[in-house]
């Protein structure tokens, strides 16, 4: 997937049998760094959780962007990851937070209340919008280019323009 500021992403796939695949951090490494000499930005979904393999790539990423949804439990996870890749002013010049409200609930946590939480600034809190979300993943096609005038979307591309600014000119987001 393509961006208009040179942002490229490699995408998980959708195949069960694939997600199995083992990969080393060498592996992923130079999976990094062929990233980095094709695509002016790239971007990698480390995944959930913290784990040594996307640890060690965190290390090799110009930004890295937490993503999580507005629940106390959610909000604790991201805090103790926050606090295991360091609270040096280095690593927080490069860390943000990104909320997305994916599922309706109760009321969510104030915006300030979940950076004070985190010890991170809020990059970007992007809207309820389960339809275009559902809609987007049936039709293969991401959110911002199956409804690119919705909220959640022109919130996406905002945020996207924001990283693209922020990294290097061979740089990479994880």
């Amino acid at each position: 997937m393509a961006h208009n500021s040179g942002l490229r992403g490699l995408l998980s796939t959708v195949r069960i049998a694939e997600s199995a695949i083992e990969w080393s951090r060498d592996a992923g490494l130079a999976v990094l760094k062929g990233l980095r000499s094709v695509s002016r930005i790239s971007y990698v979904d480390l995944g959930a959780g913290l784990n040594p393999i996307n640890y060690a790539l965190q290390r090799e990423c110009d930004q890295v962007v937490i993503v999580i949804d507005p629940v106390y439990i959610t909000l604790m996870t991201a805090r103790e990851i926050v606090q295991e890749l360091g609270a040096s002013l280095g690593e927080q010049q490069r860390l943000h937070a990104v909320v997305i409200n994916r599922a309706a609930g109760s009321a969510p946590p104030v915006w300030r209340d979940v950076e004070t939480a985190l010890g991170v600034e809020i990059r970007s809190v992007i809207s309820l919008a389960s339809d275009l979300f559902t809609q987007a993943l049936q039709a293969n096609v991401p959110a911002v280019m199956f409804q690119p005038t919705a909220i959640a979307s022109s919130q996406i591309a905002k945020l996207s323009d924001d990283l693209a600014l922020r990294v290097p000119a061979t740089g990479a987001l994880g």
